[in-house]
C-alpha cells in the first residue's frame, strides 16, 4: 500500500512530466510564429487586416525581402494597460505559412539588425522563463570566447575559439545545427536543458 508521501511524489513527478509535455506542444504550435516589436500602431483598435498589411510592408522594406511574406495572421498582443501609447506600440504576433519562411525571416533579421525593429521566435511562457534563467551562462560562455546559443529551451555551449569562426557575412555555424552536432571538431562542452 502506498503511503501519502509516496503518492505525493508520484503525483509531483506526473505533474512535472505533463508540464514539460504541454510546454513542448505549445512550442510546437508556435513553430511558425514570430514576435515583432517596433511596428507603429495607428490606433488602439487597429484591425488584424491592417496589422497584417503593416507586417508585410515592414518585413519587405527593413529585411530587404524580394518576396511578399505569406502571413496567415498577424495581431497585436493583448495589453492589460488600458492606456494607448503611441511611443511604445504593442508587440505583433505573426503566424507565417511555413517554418522555412519564418526561419529565413529570423535569420535575415539577425544578419541585418534593422534599426528599431526586433524580430524573435515565439515560445511558450515556460520556455521564455527557462531561457532567461540560462542567459547569464550564455553570456559568460560567450565572454570566454566559446560558441553559445539556444535551441528552444536548451543552452548549447561549444568549445570553439573565436578565431576559428567564419568571418562576418558568411553563414553562421549555429545556423546549420544538424551539421554542427555531427561535426567532430565542434564538440559540445555543455548542454543545459530542462
Amino acid at each position: 500500500m502506498l503511503t501519502i508521501q509516496s503518492s505525493i511524489g508520484i503525483l509531483e513527478t506526473n505533474a512535472t512530466k505533463l508540464l514539460k509535455k504541454s510546454t513542448d506542444l505549445e512550442n510546437r504550435s508556435r513553430r511558425n510564429n514570430i514576435r515583432i516589436d517596433g511596428i507603429h500602431e495607428d490606433s488602439p483598435s487597429e484591425s488584424w487586416d491592417v496589422t497584417e498589411q503593416k507586417v508585410k510592408e515592414v518585413l519587405m522594406e527593413k529585411l530587404q525581402l524580394d518576396f511578399t511574406p505569406n502571413v496567415e495572421r498577424a495581431h497585436r498582443v493583448f495589453s492589460r494597460k488600458s492606456n494607448y501609447n503611441k511611443l511604445k506600440p504593442k508587440t505583433v504576433i505573426c503566424n507565417l505559412s511555413s517554418w522555412k519562411e519564418k526561419d529565413f525571416i529570423v535569420r535575415q533579421a539577425r544578419k541585418l539588425k534593422p534599426r528599431g525593429l526586433f524580430i524573435n521566435e515565439d515560445f511558450a511562457d515556460e520556455t521564455i522563463k527557462r531561457r532567461k534563467e540560462l542567459l547569464p551562462k550564455l553570456k559568460a560562455a560567450r565572454e570566454q570566447g566559446k560558441m553559445a546559443y539556444f535551441v528552444v529551451d536548451k543552452l548549447v555551449i561549444k568549445n570553439i575559439p573565436v578565431s576559428t569562426r567564419r568571418p562576418t557575412g558568411q553563414a553562421d555555424p549555429t545556423d546549420e545545427l544538424n551539421d554542427s552536432f555531427a561535426s567532430a571538431d565542434l564538440q559540445t562542452d555543455v548542454l543545459y536543458s530542462t
